[in-house]
């Protein structure tokens, strides 16, 4: 028997009982996510099943799907109120690094989590952006400046800013 030749369903694995979900797409309607509240509800069963205890909602800011801090708020505000599970739910948004997040940075309009921590999803490919984005970070958030760098260097996919 090889080392991956079992099955385990993931209810019943136990990979998931107590542990916090910091990156979801659950939050109906908003980006390339969950489409309905109905999909929502059904996928938040499921993992109340597997033991989840906190999920952050985190649907995506970006120039190709521009939501609103406000817009986000409320469809959150709609998905707590249907549902009534043992999950603790967070509100929180995943950034692409362009131009529309460099202005909810300045205006200070941004869906954070916990101390202030920006996820932020970064499309390692586009070189160009990072180094017109490193050089605006450079000139007005120079502690943002570096430690995106260094995520850069470690060529990663989606980080936290804090």
């Amino acid at each position: 028997m090889g080392l991956f030749s079992f099955k385990k369903d993931l209810r019943s694995s136990g990979l998931l009982k107590g542990a916090v979900d910091r990156h979801s797409h659950i939050l109906y309607s908003l980006d390339d996510g969950v489409r309905g509240l109905d999909s929502s509800l059904s996928i938040l069963s499921f993992l109340e099943d597997c033991g989840l205890a906190e999920l952050w909602l985190t649907p995506h800011v970006m120039e190709d799907c521009p939501n609103g801090s406000e817009g986000i708020r409320k469809r959150f505000a709609e998905l707590c109120k249907s549902y009534g599970g043992p999950i603790r739910l967070h509100v929180a948004a995943e950034y692409m690094i362009d131009s529309l997040f460099l202005r909810r940075l300045a205006d200070g309009d941004l869906l954070t989590m916990e101390n202030n921590t920006v996820l932020v999803e970064n499309s390692v490919s586009d070189s160009a952006n990072h180094v017109h984005f490193l050089l605006l970070l450079k000139k007005n958030f120079e502690r943002l400046f570096y430690q995106y760098l260094l995520l850069l260097i470690q060529n990663t996919d989606h980080f936290l800013l804090h």
